[in-house]
């Protein structure tokens, strides 16, 4: 009964830590900028619970009445559920910049094409007061800032590495060392399947309806763990993931960094309802809803595969640097931390720092891009 007890609690946590990160992300507003109550966090969450429920009611169509849907109509349907992921994202963006439970520390990085790249750092564990031993739910963000490129250059560098499905086990194996090096009993490799829409006849739809289209993609990822003993498969873990990318005009107030020593600052301090925008070119991925499911596998997992449906959110974000001809990029991940052993939640990984103190999970992606970089100038 105790051990019962035990997972009622922790589940009961992990979902307030989830309501909470909700919260976070819904204050996406220059009129809630220091001014968020109990009251107004409550409006917004049933605002939000009101319109994911439409949004769920549209996607039911796509299995229940799939036949009568046509190849637009699922792009339109599909690219609601990236919109909705990507208002999220933005959201923590800026919640991070204003909210003072998230802990904020600076570094740099190194690599092939970069030389000491400024580094800002800002994390924050749920339920308010957890720490990396007993949080339920992390969120990080993480900027690296002024690199040399300028950013729509930077984004034209990156969509075809983005955009090639070979690229996307490859992307999530660079964790895979760190790892099986803490990993004694098991070895681990990933598989996807990867479902792109048919692309839409432009002389069926208006170009309103076009620019609507966030072109996602639903990605079946799989991780196939194996004893390292005897080799043998020990189980194999799967979560059904939605990727897209979109160009952007974003509130510079959630992307000023602490370099930039001018009135925009002065703006988000003193809550001024003045709002600037500027360009973002914006890679999501996150977990699909359970309705897009059968676009990309069967409704209930294979026997003997766990699906995982927990909330998984990740983001990078392209701006414009401040000094002219640079480029900064934001990483964003919001995820469930779990004792299994599925990678892209497990507490060893999700919850551990590298040497600079930037957080492990947030740096495989600018390394992919420092390579590619490198790459490109040799």
């Amino acid at each position: 009964r105790n051990h019962e007890l035990e997972l009622e609690r922790a589940q009961f946590q992990l979902k307030i830590s989830e309501l909470q990160g909700t919260i976070q992300s819904l204050k996406d507003s220059q009129a809630s900028a220091n001014k968020i109550d109990l009251q107004t966090e409550n409006l917004l969450l049933r605002a939000e619970i009101k319109r994911h429920k439409t949004l769920v009611d549209h996607l039911k169509t796509i299995t229940s009445r799939e036949t009568a849907h046509t190849n637009v109509e699922k792009h339109i349907i599909a690219s609601q559920a990236a919109r909705s992921s990507i208002g999220q994202i933005l959201g923590l963006c800026y919640t991070s910049m204003v909210d003072k439970t998230w802990h904020y520390r600076k570094s740099n990085f190194s690599g092939h094409f970069f030389e000491n790249l400024g580094v800002e750092i800002r994390y924050q564990f749920l339920p308010y007061g957890a720490n990396k031993e007993n949080a339920k739910w992390v969120n990080y963000r993480v900027d690296y800032l002024g690199i040399p490129i300028e950013h729509k250059l930077l984004d034209e560098a990156l969509l075809p590495f983005a955009a090639n499905r070979e690229n996307i086990a490859d992307s999530w194996l660079s964790g895979k060392d760190f790892w099986e090096l803490r990993d004694e009993k098991f070895t681990r490799d990933v598989e996807t399947k990867v479902v792109d829409f048919d692309p839409i006849d432009p002389e069926l739809v208006d170009e309103e309806t076009i620019n609507k289209v966030l072109k996602p993609r639903l990605v079946q990822y799989r991780e196939i763990l194996r004893e390292k003993e005897t080799g043998n498969t020990a189980c194999i873990i799967e979560s059904i993931l939605t990727q897209s990318h979109s160009q952007e005009m974003v509130n510079k107030l959630g992307f000023v960094h602490e370099n930039e020593n001018d009135e925009t600052f002065t703006r988000r301090e003193g809550g001024n309802e003045q709002m600037q925008t500027i360009p973002a070119s914006c890679y999501i991925t996150v977990s699909a809803s359970p309705k897009l499911v059968p676009l990309v596998a069967s409704t209930e997992p294979s026997p003997g595969v766990r699906r995982i449906e927990a909330g998984i959110y990740k983001g990078g974000i392209i701006t414009p640097g401040e000094e002219t001809g640079t480029s900064n990029i934001t990483t964003i991940v919001s995820t469930p931390i779990t004792e299994s052993e599925f990678f892209m939640s497990d507490r060893n990984w999700v919850t551990e720092f590298t040497e600079d103190g930037v957080p492990a999970c947030c740096i495989v992606g600018i390394q992919i891009i420092d390579k590619l970089l490198y790459a490109g100038q040799a």
